[in-house]
């Protein structure tokens, strides 16, 4: 099979329709295959269509189907004529079966992109202005910094940033110790992929993406590559990795493009980290530590000295 196949729905119960129980009466299994080989050529087609004219066709199209010519034309004759499986007019072949169900499935998917660009629009212009605000506040919070001129100001400015730098060190020494005592005899274990947030919004998304892929032909072959995929989000919070998976449905990707994520993401992390603690130093300074203030304080000093 191709790796850039395409599918179409396909009843379980094809078999028992009228129009193929006729069909299979007069030329058994082998028309019931012909009958399916036809529809998946059609698939294919742009138009879902086959252009019946020349004097190759006919030719053409049995040795496509492992068959004699003369044995395919009265059977596209009776699929036409007797059965009204297919239908013909100005050389052209079809099933209007297979035209409604392509109908279908485009108008879902043109669905499912339509509302992924609505969910991109009405995020872009919040986010502008979360940024500006950012902005500002961060001009406001440097001004303040600059003027706090208090020895307690610069003991706190002072011990943030040794302790930062020892804890630091202390996550690398333990992601080493970690992977020095690794067990690298551990039994294998089934791969169930496991969305990396659990909100009813993320878990819709990624029916879409799969959707998507599947309608694209790229639909992931084994669970293993499909959590390696998700396995590519988890660093990131639930709305950067929703923004990345709706893009790449905006754009018609088979895969998330990740050149310039990693220093982007590390960008706004540092942001968010910096408007913190400028929002604390400002406290300092005026004298005035709200309870969300002093939480956020105690909770930087656990982390840079964890217990032994």
């Amino acid at each position: 099979m191709k790796k850039d196949a395409y599918y179409f729905s396909h009843d379980s119960n094809a078999c028992h329709d009228q129009k193929i129980r006729l069909m299979l009466a007069e030329y058994g299994a082998e028309g019931y295959g012909w009958y399916w080989m036809l529809v998946e050529l059609m698939r294919d087609e742009s138009d879902h269509q086959l252009l019946r004219k020349g004097r190759g066709f006919l030719k053409a199209l049995a040795h496509e189907l492992h068959t004699d010519a003369d044995k395919l034309a009265p059977f596209l004759d009776d699929c036409v004529n007797e059965y009204g499986l297919f239908r013909e007019e100005d050389d052209y072949l079809w099933s209007d079966s297979l035209l409604e169900r392509m109908a279908q499935v485009e108008s879902k998917s043109q669905r499912r992109k339509d509302a992924a660009n609505s969910r991109w629009s009405k995020k872009e212009e919040p986010r502008k202005k979360a940024n500006n605000k950012a902005r500002i506040q961060k001009n406001k919070a440097d001004n303040v910094e600059s003027g706090c001129k208090t020895d307690a100001m610069h003991m706190h400015c002072d011990t943030m940033k040794e302790n930062e730098s020892k804890g630091k060190q202390t996550k690398k020494n333990e992601i080493i110790e970690k992977e020095t005592k690794g067990d690298t005899h551990a039994p294998e274990v089934a791969i169930i992929p496991e969305l990396p947030f659990h909100s009813q919004e993320f878990n819709n998304l990624w029916d879409d993406w799969r959707h998507h892929l599947q309608t694209m032909g790229k639909a992931y072959r084994s669970p293993l590559l499909e959590k390696r995929a998700l396995d590519r989000l988890r660093p990131y919070d639930e709305e950067f990795a929703t923004e990345l998976v709706e893009k790449a449905l905006i754009k018609g990707w088979t895969d998330f493009h990740f050149e310039a994520t990693p220093g982007r993401w590390k960008q706004v992390q540092n942001q968010k980290s910096r408007n913190r603690e400028k929002n604390a130093s400002n406290n300092a300074c005026t004298g005035a530590f709200s309870a969300a203030d002093l939480a956020y304080a105690f909770e930087r000093i656990d982390a840079m000295h964890p217990e032994n």
